[in-house]
């Protein structure tokens, strides 16, 4: 039998039938790309791999070295009123690698200094957050002259109590 013209145009138009192998090569290379991407990273996130080339090395910073000063214990001036106390005990704080023992060499004249400064000082002055700010800068202006060369950092309250 022979073929008849329109069988021939309809078979034409029926695109031919495909397997599947280009759908099947699609998914697999975009798993493989997903794979690749997690595993980078996780190995990023692990720390194997390094997202920069360059190394940042972080150095930890250097601690203070603190001093302990005796408790002081000094009389306000009272200007002619009641008599007020005042109990305070002070570390000092001073950088990294300072040698201690010229410091605590020196301990008497700061134990001088600061009882002091402190008997000149009201109960008016010593007063709430301020005073005790006003306290801290003016132990730590008179202190600092004599560790020079060597700076003092701060000046810490360990306890303060004005009675």
């Amino acid at each position: 039998m022979a073929k008849s013209p329109t069988a021939d145009a309809a078979a034409s138009l029926v695109p031919p039938s495909k397997t599947g192998r280009g759908k099947k090569l699609i998914m697999i290379a975009g798993a493989v790309l997903i794979i690749g991407a997690l595993a980078g990273a996780g190995l990023i996130y692990a720390g194997v791999l390094h997202r920069s080339t360059k190394l940042v090395h972080k150095v930890a910073p250097q601690m203070d070295v603190f001093v302990s000063v005796p408790q002081l214990v000094a009389n306000l001036d009272s200007n002619g009123g009641s008599i007020s106390y005042i109990k305070l005990k002070i570390s000092l704080a001073f950088p990294a690698h300072t040698p201690l023992k010229p410091i605590k060499a020196r301990m008497p004249e700061v134990v001088d200094v600061v009882q002091t400064y402190l008997r000149a000082q009201t109960r008016e002055t010593l007063r709430g957050k301020v005073g005790t700010a006003a306290l801290r800068a003016g132990i730590e202006k008179r202190l600092a002259p004599l560790f020079m060369p060597t700076k003092l950092h701060k000046v810490l309250f360990e306890e303060l109590i004005v009675q």
